[in-house]
């Protein structure tokens, strides 16, 4: 299992700091992270701090619905107005500020991922129980598990012994059996142990 999470903030010290404290999260969690901070990665990053001018020229302040897949951190220098805050929050993006501790915003964090993984997590239950459709085959639990290690569909057809086109197709194949569309989707549903509540189908 990884992320990717993109990081952009004028205050070198804040983010640096960011950037230890939500790594040593993760690696508690043995996720492995990657941190960008190319805004060309801004539609294909699990998670998003970014300071608030950029934020707002990029319209996450307008737009943002289209982007609940995502954990979205926009960065302000001092605390925030609560009920601007509360609008935007439903909106799926969230304030942070930089008098706040590191502490304080990994906790905002795992609360972010919690509740983004308790709306992935419905996707089983809207499938029909004893269904084969809503169970994974060996093999496409297999796939997904080295996917929540860590592992890339390279690196899985390696280890399977079998072409990264095959894994890829079982990978997508799983997906829509679990009414997953997008990887963003696929990652936090395995983030938050989706797999632990599959069952396998046995031919």
């Amino acid at each position: 299992m990884s992320v990717t999470i993109l990081l952009i903030d004028k205050n070198r010290y804040f983010s640096e700091g960011l950037r230890l404290g939500v790594s040593q999260y993760f690696n508690r969690k043995k996720i492995n992270v990657t941190f960008t901070g190319t805004i060309a990665h801004k539609n294909t990053s699990d998670i998003i701090f970014i300071e608030k001018a950029l934020g707002v020229k990029l319209g996450y302040l307008q737009s943002c619905s289209s982007m609940v897949k995502q954990s979205i951190f926009l960065i302000e220098e001092y605390n925030y107005n609560k009920t601007h805050y509360n609008k935007i929050v439903k909106k799926g993006v969230e304030f942070i500020n930089r008098k706040q501790s590191i502490e304080n915003v990994v906790d905002a964090l795992e609360s972010s991922l919690s509740r983004k993984e308790s709306i992935y997590s419905t996707n089983n239950t809207n499938i029909k129980k004893g269904s084969h459709r809503t169970l994974l085959t060996p093999r496409e639990y297999e796939i997904m598990r080295y996917l929540r290690l860590g592992m890339n569909n390279q690196a899985i057809g390696l280890h399977l012994n079998v072409s990264e086109k095959t894994v890829s197709a079982h990978k997508r194949a799983a997906m829509r059996k679990l009414n997953i569309t997008q990887n963003t989707e696929l990652n936090y549903w395995l983030l938050g142990g989706g797999l632990s509540r599959t069952n396998i189908y046995h031919f």
